[in-house]
């Protein structure tokens, strides 16, 4: 599922002058201010570096963001130096793991959903198994007890420990995914990071 938030920042080539808006721009300050819109909490007042006035909607679907202005709950990450450093992709700004932002060129956030029982991995900007995912598991093969001990994978961090059973470990892909595989007549030893026989030492 992917909505779109339809708010410009710091970009106003596509936004309209809206003369009837009421004048809150501060003459003082020539960035771009955001500002509630006083009778309408549906909508918020946009200044431009010149003091123009726009009015626009708020964003669809974020009304539990945390307030940036009295009005609008929203903070959109599309920021013209984020988008300049080509840091196209973004956290979702209401916090939800399962979401994350695509940043268009003209600073427009879409916020798109991780399919289900994954969440948004920043390192390597996949979305990956929220928990350590078994592929002999029926239904989802997920396994709710074990977090996913691979969302920052790194080279040395590969493979993990299976709680609470030594004839497994967890290998981690390039994405951050977590699998749980079995060791073949073997347990898993955490020093090595290898599966060996059963009469050897666990590191």
């Amino acid at each position: 599922m992917v909505y779109y938030f339809y708010f410009v920042f710091p970009f106003t080539m596509n936004l309209i002058l809206d003369p009837d808006a009421p004048f809150l721009c501060d003459p003082r300050n020539n960035t771009i201010e955001i500002y509630p819109h006083p009778t309408d909490f549906h909508k918020f007042i946009m200044c431009d570096q010149n003091d123009n006035t726009f009015v626009r909607l708020c964003p669809f679907g974020v009304a539990d963001c945390n307030y940036v202005t009295s009005g609008c709950k929203y903070s959109n990450p599309c920021t013209q130096q984020e988008i300049l450093a080509g840091n196209m992709y973004q956290h979702d700004p209401c916090g939800n793991q399962t979401n994350y932002v695509i940043c268009t060129s003209l600073g427009i956030a879409e916020v798109t959903q991780c399919p289900r029982t994954r969440i948004w991995n920043h390192d390597t900007l996949h979305c990956v198994f929220e928990y350590v995912h078994d592929p002999s598991i029926p239904g989802s093969g997920s396994i709710p007890s074990i977090a996913n001990p691979c969302l920052h994978v790194h080279s040395d961090h590969v493979y993990f420990p299976y709680p609470g059973d030594v004839t497994k470990y967890i290998f981690c892909d390039q994405f951050g995914n977590a699998f749980a595989r079995s060791c073949p007549g073997g347990i898993w030893n955490e020093q090595s990071k290898t599966c060996v026989s059963g009469s050897s030492l666990i590191g």
